[in-house]
């Protein structure tokens, strides 16, 4: 089953797994996964179709077996191959309007060709001695815009106006703080799949505490080890 798509966005929106043997492919509120393991025939499975809620830059765990993505400006993940409803990973934008997690920002989008705020970390642990446990990781950017300047435009119609966040120059910019997401993932054969989160402080400081003139996080990342 192929979900009809608007090819242009959804080629932009590709993203695989970290042995790169798993592709997915977003369209028209659904999430296709192409296993491509074996290119001659590569097989398809629909991780979620008719999705109400726009979930956005879906990405695999490095094992394939969870993907995470932002809705409603919060970290989200799913298990794949689950019936099971997506899981909040983080309270950000839920418990502030003006903060964004995992989501890359205008600036970002604008300055530096940065689409992304959150990356899975490349090793998969486990959890003590038990084999049915997963660990991972994933780093993500927690972006702040309460003291940048709010701006409407209205609407050609004169119907209203649309609200955005800009800042304009010499007025003040998004701050930005990088965090750790802790993930276990439990699974039995007879019991629905379990995910325990736990997230991390803000990482040490603050780039701009540690450089005065540097404002953004224009890239992030794990080293393959």
């Amino acid at each position: 089953m192929l979900c009809p798509h608007n090819s242009h966005r959804a080629n932009k929106h590709l993203s695989s797994n970290h042995r790169q043997d798993k592709l997915l492919v977003p369209s028209a509120g659904c999430l296709v996964q192409y296993d491509v393991s074996e290119p001659a025939a590569p097989k398809q499975t629909v991780l979620w179709q008719n999705e109400e809620h726009a979930r956005l830059d879906c990405k695999l765990s490095p094992d394939g077996k969870l993907v995470a993505f932002v809705q409603d400006d919060d970290l989200w993940c799913a298990v794949v191959g689950s019936a099971q409803p997506a899981q909040r990973l983080t309270h950000h934008h839920e418990k502030s309007a003006n903060k964004h997690a995992g989501a890359a920002g205008f600036n970002l989008e604008e300055e530096f060709d940065q689409y992304s705020g959150f990356w899975w970390s490349p090793v998969v642990g486990s959890a003590g001695d038990s084999s049915s446990s997963a660990t991972y990781q994933i780093l993500f950017t927690v972006e702040d815009d309460s003291a940048v300047e709010t701006h409407s435009i209205p609407h050609d119609d004169g119907s209203g106006a649309e609200v955005y966040k800009y800042p304009r120059t010499g007025t003040a910019n998004t701050t930005v703080e990088t965090r750790l997401l802790h993930i276990t993932l439990t699974t039995q054969p007879t019991e629905a799949a379990q995910v325990a989160v736990e997230e991390s402080a803000a990482l040490d400081q603050s780039f701009g505490g540690r450089f005065d003139d540097v404002e953004y996080i224009p890239r992030a990342g794990w080293m393959p080890d």
